[in-house]
């Protein structure tokens, strides 16, 4: 059977009718292609009522803002090089990002 030797199968219309997961795993190609990111590459001010996270590369990303005793305020996701987060919540928080399959995490303070 072919289905061994072919690594995709797509019909006319581009559809994928079949993915050879044997010999092709873009899952774990994209995760290579990230380099390892530094808290301190981050960069986290706060305009007005929103606070903005600026990442040092265009990627897909997500992000959680917990406070201090651990309570998620917001958790967002999307593509480019900066998070846009409300600011309804002051004090010290976490804010975790996770951008292509790295996590890094940094203490913020929200006024």
């Amino acid at each position: 059977m072919c289905n061994d030797l072919l690594l995709f199968c797509i019909a006319a219309d581009g559809d994928t009718i079949y993915r050879n997961k044997r010999y092709w795993y873009p899952e774990i190609a994209n995760l290579t292609t990230v380099r390892k990111i530094f808290p301190d590459e981050i960069s986290f001010t706060q305009r007005g009522g929103e606070c903005v996270v600026t990442l040092p590369l265009d990627a897909a990303w997500s992000a959680t803002l917990s406070n201090s005793v651990g309570v998620t305020v917001v958790r967002r996701s999307g593509e480019g090089s900066e998070i846009i987060l409300p600011a309804t919540s002051k004090g010290t928080h976490i804010l975790v990002v996770n951008v292509g399959g790295r996590v890094v995490k940094k203490k913020v303070f929200i006024k």
